[in-house]
């Protein structure tokens, strides 16, 4: 190995830790991404491509981190000038299509929202009538977003008798709507995501300058 200085040791040694980083979050969206697409599969069935195409892109993803993580984890670790090169490419590409998602995902952020509540409305014309996918979808959402019908009335000329999955554990029935529910579910969580996403890109970078630093240090020790 090159005799580097305290502080491209130092450098090492961060890049090193946040590609180890990197791998894990790879391996983190690997299986949330499995995980979600059974149990859309599940709950929904394979209808919806636009949700289906969303999670095979979280699995995407996460073998990309995954990949990305490992060559810079060895090319940091073994020194090696060419896996750094290779993870420096890697990773610009992956900043630049990070940003663009971002900007992506604010423009289109209200239409995501307005696309899931049509998906939830349209679950609730089917609910108890052609598809058990559906209704599991339905019991699902209202219980864990404790919100009953569409627009806080359940139908009951439509979709039958009032299920358990709008009753608070008392037996009350829930009076906010869950189209609503499901909204701002969804507004929350694309905020959280957001901010997540701006802090890992902020982190990539750093491992982009880090790189940078490392593979000119490299340079030097081994024309010294």
């Amino acid at each position: 190995m090159a005799n580097l200085n305290y502080g491209h040791k130092f450098l090492k040694f961060l890049l090193v830790a946040l590609n180890f980083l990197a791998v894990c979050c790879g391996i983190a969206l690997l299986i949330v991404g499995v995980l979600a697409l059974i149990n859309l599969n599940k709950f929904l069935g394979t209808e919806n491509v636009e949700f289906h195409a969303l999670i095979y892109f979280i699995i995407a993803l996460g073998g990309f981190l995954l990949i990305l993580g490992t060559l810079g984890f060895c090319g940091a670790c073994k020194e090696n000038k060419c896996s750094l090169v290779l993870y420096m490419f890697l990773l610009a590409i992956f900043i630049v299509a990070g940003v663009g998602a971002g900007i992506a995902a604010f423009v289109f952020g209200d239409k995501v929202q307005n696309y899931v509540s049509s998906i939830t409305n349209q679950a609730y014309e089917f609910y108890g009538k052609e598809s058990s996918h559906y209704d599991k979808f339905i019991d699902l959402v209202q219980k864990e977003l404790q919100c009953c019908g569409a627009n806080g009335t359940w139908d009951t000329t439509k979709s039958g008798p009032i299920p358990d999955s709008c009753r608070n554990p008392d037996g009350d029935v829930y009076n906010s709507g869950c189209l609503n529910a499901v909204k701002a579910f969804f507004k929350k969580y694309m905020l959280i995501a957001a901010l997540c996403v701006f802090l890992f890109s902020l982190l990539q970078i750093l491992s982009l300058v880090f790189a940078i630093c490392l593979r000119q240090a490299l340079s030097y020790v081994e024309f010294d």
